[in-house]
């Protein structure tokens, strides 16, 4: 299959930081965040205490160190509230830093080489793992049949431009095509229509 780019702006994105932020994450969410290799990312729910989902979350640490949280953007504002209702006192604050972390989702056949557009970009080798460029992050999300997917993060002015750029090297996807392929990856995603109708899986 041709590569395909797509803006996915039905995703938000939520940032913690602060030198107790992963504190305050590993108290709430269902996933270890103190010992994690900074080039992996990883998955994430935010349960009530019955154990039923509120969100989930694509998780990676940011080159400042933060920890970014992509969600879908239906529940950003009720998770944010309610993540910031468990601060208290510890040293840290969340915000929507949706405006400054863009992202963009490609598919890809995974029988080219492991490299994105002309200019030959390094894409991360197994799933989970990151790589970073100047003011963008790559991740590797896990496969669909046939599809290599992946994540671009633009953090800053600098990787919004080689993004944009990528965009004119490859043609653009669907919304619609980015999440046939994460049904068929076999990842699902909690929304605002379907909060706290599921229980995560350990």
């Amino acid at each position: 299959m041709p590569a395909t780019l797509t803006p996915l702006s039905h995703l938000s994105v939520l940032l913690a930081h602060g030198p107790q932020a992963a504190d305050l994450l590993q108290a709430q969410f269902t996933q270890e965040v103190h010992h994690w290799p900074a080039d992996t990312a990883r998955m994430a729910a935010f349960c009530t205490p019955q154990g039923r989902m509120l969100a989930d979350f694509l998780l990676w640490k940011t080159s400042a160190g933060d920890i970014a949280m992509a969600l879908d953007s239906s529940l950003a504002d009720a998770t944010l509230r309610r993540l910031r209702m468990f601060i208290l006192r510890l040293q840290c604050k969340v915000d929507d830093a949706s405006a400054e972390q863009t992202l963009y989702g490609v598919l890809q056949s995974p029988g080219e080489d492991d490299v994105l557009g002309p200019d030959g970009w390094s894409c991360p080798a197994e799933p989970w793992s990151m790589q970073r460029r100047e003011g963008i992050v790559l991740i590797r999300l896990p496969d669909a049949p046939g599809t290599r997917r992946l994540l671009l993060v633009s953090e800053s002015p600098f990787g919004l431009r080689d993004i944009e750029g990528l965009r004119t090297q490859i043609a653009e996807g669907t919304k619609e095509e980015w999440m046939l392929a994460e049904v068929r990856a076999g990842i699902g995603h909690v929304t605002e229509a379907t909060t706290q109708q599921f229980v995560p899986k350990c």
